[in-house]
């Protein structure tokens, strides 16, 4: 994988789908620290293609 990886989080919404040529993996928001926490409005998406046909 490349490109740069989202900071690490907690209370994050995050959904994952199929697609026809791939699995994505969607995280959105959420905050840095349980304590003086700073709170996160990004999203982010993996991608992770398919091998080959079902």
């Amino acid at each position: 994988m490349t490109g740069p990886a989202p900071a690490p989080r907690f209370g994050q919404f995050s959904f994952s789908r199929r697609t026809a040529t791939a699995y994505e993996l969607y995280i959105f928001g959420g905050a840095t620290a349980e304590f003086a926490p700073v709170l996160l409005n990004d999203m982010w998406r993996l991608t992770i293609p398919l091998a080959g046909d079902d």
